[in-house]
């Protein structure tokens, strides 16, 4: 294991070559970001949430596959709590109760010896993603100070200890 007590890393023999690659994989990412844009969720744009109870347990694959053709999107699905209650979040048109009557038609189509009920039902809306965003951008300003007040710390008195201290200097 020599190679973990006297390493020898040649990082300036490949700079230029990781320049080019860094700088296209940052191009790359910023063209794609422009051109298909941003998946934003239900939190980001608003929508509709439902909670439906089984009486028996269900299948949510299939009950994804018949709420995409019924409302001409894929809705989110999420078992909630047991294997009979369902969590569905879409953001298809219609007023709340469209939606319902919709959703419901379609499971009494898939499952017309499992009653369902409605448990309960929800707007959601999208002030919960500008408080995300701004929480974001907060945290990213914060990090990106943090760094730099660091580097500006590390660069000064990386210069100024073996002046004033040669001592100090050689325990960092």
């Amino acid at each position: 294991m020599k190679w973990f007590e006297s390493p020898s890393f040649d990082f300036i023999k490949a700079q230029k070559m990781m320049y080019a690659v860094s700088g296209f994989l940052f191009i790359g990412s910023i063209l794609a970001v422009l051109t298909m844009g941003l998946n934003y969720g239900i939190d980001f744009r608003g929508g509709k949430e439902y909670v439906f109870d089984f009486e028996n347990d269900v299948d949510v694959v299939e009950i994804r596959q018949e709420l995409t053709q019924v409302l001409d999107a894929p809705p989110e699905l999420k078992l909630f709590g047991s294997a009979s209650d369902i969590l569905v979040r879409t953001d298809a048109e219609g007023d709340i109760a469209e939606v319902q009557a919709l959703i419901m038609s379609a499971f009494s189509e898939l499952y017309p010896d499992n009653p369902v009920t409605v448990i309960k039902t929800d707007l959601v809306g999208p002030r919960f993603a500008e408080d995300l965003k701004v929480a974001a951008i907060n945290s990213i300003l914060f990090a990106v100070a943090v760094i730099f007040i660091y580097i500006l710390i590390r660069l000064r008195v990386g210069t100024f200890l073996p002046e004033r201290w040669p001592h100090l200097y050689t325990m960092w």
